[in-house]
C-alpha cells in the first residue's frame, strides 16, 4: 500500500461524483470521452454493465471497463458487501484466456495504480506484465517503441489534466514499485471464484492459477468431477474477443 498511515476512504459515489464534476471541468477534445472515460475508466450505470459471464470471477461485481477489448474492473464482493474497501479487479477477455488479476487492496489503492499513466492501458498485463508494472510505477519511465505510445502508457497534455485533477481530489500517491502487484496476487488471488466455463476452456490455465495463488482450492479439486470436454464445448471456437453481456 502506498506509504499512509490511515489509507483515505473512496466511495463508488465519491467516484461516480467526480466523473460529473471532470466531464463538466474540462473542455473535451473530440477523441476522449467525458470525465474518467479519458483515462480508460467508464464509469457503469449500474454493477455488472460490464460483466461478461464466461471470465468476470463470479463473486465480484463490475462498476466499469476500460472502452477496450472488453477490459473491465470489478469489486471483489467481501462479507456479502460490495463497496469503496473491497479489492479491485481487472479482467482482460481480449487477452484470450480471460485472466483477472487484483489491482488494488481497496478503491483508493486502485486509484493510486493509475497516478502516473491513468487506466486504459492496465489491459497491458495480460501481455507485457512486467514492462507495465515498470511503466506504471516509475514515473520517469520513457517509451522507447512505437506501440508504447498507442497502446495507452504515455498519457498526452488533457489526460494529464485530469490526472492532476484525480490525485488531487482524493490524494493519490503511486504504488512504490512492482512488487506491490506480486503482494495483493498473493494475499486476495486466491478468493477469486472462476466461472465453471473459464475453468473448462483452459484446464491448463486453471492448474496454473491453483499453482499462482490465483484459483479456489475447492473449485480446482472439484475439476476432476467436471468433464474438461462436455459435449457443448467439443467444437467451440472462440472469438478474438469474447462478446460480453452487458446491461
Amino acid at each position: 500500500m502506498p506509504d499512509f498511515d490511515v489509507p483515505p476512504a473512496v466511495s463508488l459515489a465519491n467516484l461516480r461524483e467526480f466523473d460529473v464534476e471532470a466531464a463538466r471541468r474540462f473542455p473535451l477534445p473530440d477523441s476522449y470521452l467525458p470525465g474518467l472515460g479519458a483515462l480508460g475508466l467508464i464509469m457503469d450505470r449500474n454493477f455488472d454493465g460490464s460483466r461478461c459471464d464466461w471470465c468476470t470471477p463470479t463473486n465480484c461485481r463490475t462498476f466499469a471497463c476500460t472502452g477496450g477489448n472488453g477490459v473491465h474492473f470489478s469489486l471483489l464482493v467481501r462479507d456479502g458487501r460490495v463497496d469503496g474497501q473491497c479489492s479491485v479487479v481487472i479482467t482482460n477477455p481480449g487477452g484470450g484466456d480471460g485472466r483477472s488479476w487484483i489491482v488494488g487492496e481497496n478503491l483508493f489503492d486502485f486509484l493510486c495504480l493509475g497516478t502516473n499513466r491513468g487506466y486504459f492501458a492496465l489491459e497491458q498485463l495480460a501481455y507485457s506484465p512486467e514492462l507495465t508494472l515498470r511503466v506504471y510505477t516509475d514515473k520517469a519511465w520513457q517509451p522507447s517503441e512505437d506501440w508504447h505510445e498507442s497502446v495507452g502508457f504515455v498519457p498526452d497534455g488533457f489526460q494529464r489534466r485530469v490526472l492532476e485533477f484525480l490525485s488531487e481530489r482524493f490524494g493519490l500517491r503511486p504504488w512504490p514499485g512492482p512488487e506491490r502487484f506480486e503482494e495483493l496476487q498473493e494475499g486476495f488471488g486466491s478468493q477469486l471464484e472462476l466461472p465453471l466455463d473459464l475453468i473448462v476452456m483452459f484446464p491448463a490455465f486453471s492448474m496454473r492459477l491453483e499453482r499462482d495463488f490465483v484459483l479456489p482450492r475447492r473449485l480446482y479439486l472439484n475439476r476432476r468431477d467436471t468433464p474438461h470436454s462436455p459435449r457443448r464445448f467439443r467444437k467451440r471456437r472462440f472469438p478474438t474477443t469474447p462478446p460480453c453481456h452487458r446491461g
